[in-house]
């Protein structure tokens, strides 16, 4: 499994529906995450679920 599908599987897992991590949410998480890598993860998740609702909003061309 390659990292970006680890991801994709964790984001839908962790926050279900494909819901938008809010700033504050993932600024708690990072704040509480307990290494470097468990940040990354985290971060990670959040710009996995960035890039998918821009593309949404461009498809839509709702920007």
């Amino acid at each position: 499994m390659t990292r970006i599908e680890t991801i994709e599987m964790a984001a839908q897992a962790f926050v279900g529906g494909g819901k938008m991590l809010s700033t504050p949410e993932l600024q708690t998480l990072v704040e509480k995450a307990h290494s470097e890598e468990e940040r990354d993860f985290y971060i990670a998740i959040y710009n996995y679920f960035l890039a998918r609702r821009q593309k949404e909003v461009m498809a839509n061309e709702s920007y």
